[in-house]
């Protein structure tokens, strides 16, 4: 009997809650920032352009509470592995 095929690639992210280079990657790309699976201010200026918050390049509590209101989770102002894996599956979802 012959092996099971493998499933085919999708793409998508693994909805870890880890914030890695993919992730950072597809957020990347969602706010048109360069993507090269590093944060820095230039993502964080173009995600806080993004989701309406003051640009300044730094992922503070505004961002952070505008990023998790447009992804949809409890706007806590904190930045951690719910935040990641709630814009894991947002980003998923986007295609």
């Amino acid at each position: 009997m012959p092996a099971p095929a493998p499933a085919p690639a999708t793409g998508k992210l693994a909805e870890d809650g880890k914030l890695g280079p993919a992730t950072t990657r597809a957020l990347q790309r969602w706010v048109g920032a360069s993507p090269d699976g590093r944060w820095g201010p230039a993502t964080t200026r173009a995600l806080q352009a993004k989701v309406g918050a003051r640009v300044d390049g730094r992922r503070g509590p505004e961002t952070t509470r505008k990023t998790q209101a447009l992804i949809g989770h409890p706007q806590t102002g904190v930045w951690g592995s719910s935040t990641t894996l709630a814009l894991q599956r947002y980003l998923n979802q986007q295609g």
